[in-house]
């Protein structure tokens, strides 16, 4: 039933910025994408004096340390099950020129720093 992953980052001002693609993606190369994730234009991510609009390029890492769930719509059935489409949805990291800059990354080095 899962027919898409959505990769959701927040960044410092509280936006919600999301990249769903086909699951079939994730599946060719599960390790490269764990690691990896995927990337967005940054066009709806607040990083003001981050990223710029000529380098707004914004990784989407999933954080491996939280759950993962399901959403399913249960208007959209699948033309051959009948079943409803699910969408796997990944809590992120948002990362630019190679730094976690969205608020999952500044509280994982505050919780590392209090630490």
């Amino acid at each position: 039933n899962i027919q898409f992953v959505s990769l959701a980052g927040v960044d410092l001002r509280g936006n919600n910025t999301d990249e769903k693609i086909p699951i079939n993606i994730m599946l060719e190369d599960v390790a490269k994408f764990l690691e990896l994730g995927v990337q967005t234009d940054g066009s709806s991510v607040m990083l003001h004096e981050i990223a710029t609009l000529n380098n707004a390029k914004v990784d989407l890492i999933p954080d491996l340390e939280v759950n993962w769930y399901v959403d399913y719509n249960m208007e959209h059935l699948h033309p051959e099950t009948g079943l409803p489409i699910g969408t796997l949805r990944i809590p992120a990291f948002l990362k630019h020129e190679g730094r976690h800059v969205g608020s999952r990354g500044v509280l994982k080095r505050m919780e590392k720093f209090f630490s």
